[in-house]
C-alpha cells in the first residue's frame, strides 16, 4: 500500500501527502515550484478564473480537481466545470512551492 498520492515539480522532486490515520476519502496532490515562470496567455486566463490567488497556486487547484475527478485540467478549464462540493482543497505554506491537496470526501463523511 503507497502512503498517500505524490507530485513532482519540475525539476523532479519527488511530495507525498500522507493522510492522517483513518482518514477516508480519495486524495490528490499537486506541487508547483514558485519560480516557475507561465507565458502570459495562462497567467491572464488563470487570473480571470481565480482573481483572489497567483495563477501558479490557481493551476494547482486546477490539477487537484482534474485528478479528483479523473478529468483532464484543459476540458476543466474549456467546460468551465464547478467544484462538486464534497471536494476539500487545502494549501498548506511552502516558501519554496505552491502546493494543493484536494479530498473528495466518503458518502459516509456526509
Amino acid at each position: 500500500m503507497h502512503p498517500g498520492p505524490a507530485s513532482y515539480d519540475h525539476t523532479g522532486r519527488r511530495f507525498v501527502f500522507v493522510p492522517a490515520a483513518g482518514d477516508t476519502g480519495h486524495y490528490a496532490l499537486d506541487v508547483e515550484r514558485r519560480d516557475v515562470a507561465l507565458d502570459v496567455q495562462t497567467v491572464s486566463m488563470l487570473a480571470k478564473i481565480a482573481p483572489d490567488i497567483t495563477p501558479l497556486q490557481a493551476w494547482t487547484q486546477i490539477e487537484v480537481l482534474a485528478k479528483l475527478l479523473d478529468t483532464p485540467a484543459h476540458l476543466i478549464l474549456r467546460l468551465g466545470l464547478r467544484c462538486d462540493p464534497r471536494i476539500e482543497i487545502g494549501t498548506p505554506p511552502s516558501a519554496s512551492h505552491w502546493i494543493s491537496i484536494g479530498r473528495i470526501r466518503d458518502a459516509a463523511d456526509g
